[in-house]
């Protein structure tokens, strides 16, 4: 750890299995295990621990025997003050990214901060996206392999209960980065998040020792109300979107074909990137409500007045009601005749470069 916290027994450091208890045949290390994140930015000692039903790879169990008894893999993520339900913390250390964040260059910078400190506080935009980034792709752990394709169980446990501030910030567009409002996102984003607000404040509007907790919650739905998440989500389309002009307009000829299998079937696209839903259910992971756009309702309910629909045709279309919500409402209105084609964008980051 960076700190030096005074009385600490044990000194952990990024990667690293806590030992855990062992009390004669009462082993804690045969089922389960903990592992420390390093994620400096709101500190530069904060880290995440990783609480999974799995036994650490150090220890004598191969992981085939460790998995067939665990069943399938839970993390659950200690946060603290990095990750929390609706935001992230504060990037009181984070990296220095601009000129203007170097003290010695800069001493006028230092009137209003600590001079002993190299470290900028609040410097660095994309500090905690790395540190959002870095839990993603480590919640599973070493058995990434074995959860490829299987259902994988993760919560997060934030260090505070900010989630009615932090969602209600949303909804204040000022907040946001223009790239990254409502207007540039699907209609299930808003209403999740809206639904996730309305759970938050009803439940922090009890009565004194009434109050219920919101946390902790899936990760795979934090993603969705997160706007650090949102903002990663969208970097990655980015890439995706740049490496597909790429290799249809610099590397087809080189390289086979990497958008269809065998199979004929599209495999190298977003769209194909879709998170499955978790086997484990609970009323805590439903949407509190349903939106759907009401002329698709309204024509599947005069098919069905006019017998033209089936009860099992309807329930069919009914249930594919909330997909049209993952479809932009409102896009970009280019000038007419203005708007490039892929084509000469890919050309023109070429001449950039």
């Amino acid at each position: 750890a960076m700190e030096r916290v005074p009385h600490q027994t044990l000194f952990v450091k990024n990667g690293c299995f806590i030992p855990l208890p062992c009390i004669e045949d009462n082993d804690m290390n045969k089922f389960v295990s903990i592992e420390v994140i390093n994620v400096p930015s709101h500190t530069r000692g904060s880290v995440v621990y990783a609480l999974r039903n799995r036994v650490a790879p150090d220890i004598a169990l191969t992981l085939s025997e460790s998995t067939e008894a665990m069943g399938p893999l839970q993390c659950h993520l200690f946060t603290g003050d990095a990750i929390f339900s609706g935001g992230g913390g504060v990037p009181f250390e984070s990296d220095l990214e601009r000129a203007s964040d170097n003290f010695i260059k800069n001493p006028k910078n230092l009137q209003s901060k600590n001079g002993s400190s190299k470290i900028r506080p609040g410097a660095g935009a994309l500090a905690m996206e790395r540190c959002f980034a870095e839990v993603l792709a480590r919640a599973n752990g070493p058995w990434s392999s074995e959860t490829a394709r299987k259902s994988i169980y993760s919560m997060i446990y934030p260090g505070h209960e900010y989630t009615t501030d932090l969602i209600m910030r949303q909804f204040d567009q000022k907040n946001i980065p223009g790239d990254l409002r409502w207007v540039h996102l699907p209609p299930s984003t808003f209403f999740e998040a809206a639904s996730h607000y309305y759970v938050s404040a009803h439940r922090r509007a009890l009565a004194q020792k009434t109050k219920l907790l919101t946390i902790p919650l899936p990760l795979q739905k934090e993603q969705i109300f997160n706007p650090t998440f949102r903002s990663l989500k969208r970097r990655g389309e980015q890439l995706i979107n740049a490496l597909l002009l790429w290799y249809e307009f610099g590397a087809r000829s080189l390289i086979p074909d990497l958008t269809e299998t065998k199979s004929g079937d599209k495999t190298f696209s977003a769209r194909n990137f879709v998170q499955k839903q978790s086997h484990m259910k609970s009323l805590e992971e439903q949407s509190v409500f349903t939106t759907i756009f009401s002329n698709d309702l309204e024509v599947i309910l005069q098919e069905m007045r006019s017998r033209k629909l089936s009860p099992s045709l309807a329930a069919d279309r009914l249930e594919s009601l909330r997909v049209r919500l993952n479809e932009r409402a409102i896009g970009r209105r280019p000038i007419p005749n203005t708007l490039p084609n892929h084509k000469n964008v890919y050309l023109g980051v070429l001449a950039l470069i």
